[in-house]
């Protein structure tokens, strides 16, 4: 029986989701909307843990010269990453691989411009109760072999964005340290403008060590409701945010 599926709508591209591939988020929009503010035209580009592909996609837009390399070592993300790249505008610079970024043959790794992921969040907490949110955001590994993997993948002059907790963005910072990667940027997300204490952090690391500069946004103006600084950040809307699959070609 084929699975119940949901369009989302991203500034005009629909992109596929369903029920065994994590849903696209905050996390993912903001760190997509947020790489082109800090990052300057890379060629090659690196998606970690493509999902249903919104990061690669959103790449795909802002830089118009970049192949973009999206990898998953979920087969079913990788399908449907896939399928929305071939129904996007910009298939020829897409690819979507099934790859472990832990397990991948050191004598043939590619180099790239820019590294990209939304790392699973919880290492060695209590899992998930779903099973599609325990594989997206439960690490079986730490942030200094998260780092180690992303760095073997950065070319000398590459630029490294995830998404991470606040209260573990210090530990990632260490982390990428250790590698040779120093924070160039860092914004912190709360939910309300009144919040005393955000809920993530978006990091930028690169291999010049330098004082990293620091920002702030907010995503609610009210309860449910997103405020018009987080909507023209990410360009999406109130009303078109989620759309039912009807059969039709979206």
């Amino acid at each position: 029986m084929k699975k119940p599926e949901e369009i989302f709508k991203w500034n005009g591209i629909s992109i596929r989701q369903h029920v065994d591939v994590f849903k696209i988020g905050t996390d993912a929009l903001l760190l997509g909307a947020w790489v082109p503010k800090i990052v300057e035209n890379p060629k090659r580009i690196f998606d970690v843990g493509s999902g249903t592909g919104i990061l690669a996609l959103m790449m795909a837009y802002y830089f118009e010269d970049a192949a973009i390399t999206a990898i998953d070592f979920d087969e079913a993300a990788i399908e449907l990453a896939d399928s929305n790249f071939k129904n996007s505008f910009w298939s020829e610079r897409l690819i979507a691989q099934h790859e472990n970024i832990f397990t991948y043959s050191s004598s043939t790794k590619s180099k790239f411009d820019l590294v990209l992921c939304n790392p699973p969040f919880f290492y060695k907490q209590l899992e998930a109760k779903n099973n599609v949110n325990a594989k997206a955001k439960h690490a079986v590994v730490s942030s200094q072999i998260w780092m180690e993997a992303f760095s073997g993948r950065l070319n000398t002059s590459g630029h490294l964005c995830i998404v991470v907790p606040f209260d573990t963005a210090y530990d990632w910072i260490v982390s990428a340290n250790e590698c040779g990667l120093y924070c160039q940027d860092r914004m912190d997300v709360y939910s309300f403008r009144t919040d005393s204490v955000p809920g993530r952090s978006l990091l930028h690391f690169h291999s010049v060590l330098t004082v990293p500069e620091i920002t702030r946004i907010d995503i609610y103006e009210s309860y449910n409701r997103y405020n018009k600084v987080y909507l023209d950040f990410t360009k999406i809307s109130h009303n078109t945010h989620w759309i039912k699959k009807t059969g039709q070609k979206q």
